[in-house]
């Protein structure tokens, strides 16, 4: 009797649920994901290749230190190509939604992984804080800055300030406080130049006078934070 090959590997189609079969090893990491599941959401019939967007109980499952490495070199933990002989049929066991949660909840655990060392102390900050709570955001910061930083902080403005503040790229000026928040420049700090005068700008243009600092490493944690995050309008008190 004929078999073909189709018959033991089975073309795959968009949507159905699978599970990878027992030795199957993630190609890039080399992690063994013997009985993974998900659901094929891609088929490249030529390289007969299926990719898996993995379902919400493995996803939970899923060992932190894999969703780290993914996150630091770039790498999707949430779907992954596998050959067709390496997966069999499985029996649906969540929903869509269920995945949605799964992945909003782990990204929200390993947020800023991809940062390293810097990414983890940006998550220390945030410990606690939703994504989406820009204000209670601002506020860790503000409030894990002021405990830190002894001001007033000699600093050195480190990006382009605002036209209308009537400082310079590189002038040395002293960091006063930190006040409030706005939508196009973060947490907002008074500033001192060595002319006496006075003017309020973004605290992500500020850092350190002292490059190898604490200070220093705490502005520059500030600003890469700010800059891939901007939020709406916030006022402290």
């Amino acid at each position: 009797m004929l078999i073909h090959l189709d018959d033991v590997t089975p073309m795959w189609q968009v949507g159905d649920s699978v599970r990878a079969r027992q030795g199957v090893a993630d190609p890039d990491l080399d992690v063994d994901v013997s009985g993974w599941q998900g659901r094929v959401v891609e088929v490249l019939p030529e390289e007969r290749l299926a990719c898996v967007a993995w379902d919400s109980q493995t996803l939970r499952n899923m060992p932190p230190h894999l969703i780290a490495e993914c996150e630091e070199n770039g790498m999707d933990w949430r779907t992954m190509y596998l050959a067709f002989e390496d997966l069999e049929r499985a029996e649906q066991r969540d929903t869509e939604a269920d995945v949605a949660a799964a992945i909003a909840d782990l990204e929200r655990r390993h947020a800023w992984a991809y940062l390293g060392e810097q990414g983890k102390r940006i998550r220390r900050v945030l410990e606690g804080v939703e994504p989406t709570d820009v204000e209670a955001a601002l506020q860790a910061w503000r409030r894990f800055l002021m405990r830190r930083l002894r001001l007033p902080l000699s600093a050195v403005v480190y990006e382009p300030p605002p036209p209308k503040s009537g400082l310079t790229l590189d002038e040395r000026v002293r960091l006063l406080a930190i006040r409030g928040a706005t939508l196009e420049e973060g947490l907002l700090a008074d500033v001192e130049t060595r002319r006496k005068q006075r003017a309020r700008v973004p605290l992500f243009i500020l850092q350190a006078a002292k490059e190898s600092s604490k200070p220093a490493q705490w502005l520059d944690d500030y600003s890469t934070w700010w800059h891939n995050r901007h939020r709406p309008v916030v006022e402290f008190d």
